[in-house]
């Protein structure tokens, strides 16, 4: 079965937090998924690089309401479908523990940075294919 991952992400949010965003939705597909990434590989200088990505990330455009709609439509579509999300309260938490306690508190109306999609492509397109690439 051939799998998709797509990165969605706010693009009214500053270059930084885009950046820190994308990093934090690879992290944890990485975690779920450590068979995407590639073995290491040694160079002709004999230096050894670590394995990445093998499946395209394409990183994706949707504003908040969006990624919050997009967010629930995932959560119905599990287990077939793996979402690692980021929102505001997770980039504001001082610790993972005020995290945790801020979700606890209301995971319903939380403002998301992004969201990563991984899934078979069939699925992950349905939910992202007609989002502009961000740029």
């Amino acid at each position: 079965m051939s799998h998709r991952c797509v990165l969605i992400i706010n693009p009214a949010l500053p270059t930084g937090l885009i950046a820190n965003t994308a990093a934090v939705l690879a992290l944890g597909i990485g975690k779920l998924q450590p068979d995407i990434n590639g073995p290491l590989i040694t160079d002709s200088e004999g230096l050894l690089h670590q394995g990445i990505t093998q499946l395209p990330l394409p990183i994706l455009a949707a504003d908040v309401e969006r990624l919050h709609s997009l967010r629930q439509q995932a959560a119905e579509l599990a287990p077939d479908l793996q979402v690692v999300d980021f929102c505001q309260e997770a980039q504001t938490a001082r610790s993972y523990e005020q995290y945790s306690e801020r979700l606890q508190q209301d995971g319903r109306r939380l403002t998301y940075h992004g969201l990563l999609l991984f899934g078979p492509k069939a699925l992950v397109t349905s939910l992202s294919g007609n989002l502009p690439l961000l740029k």
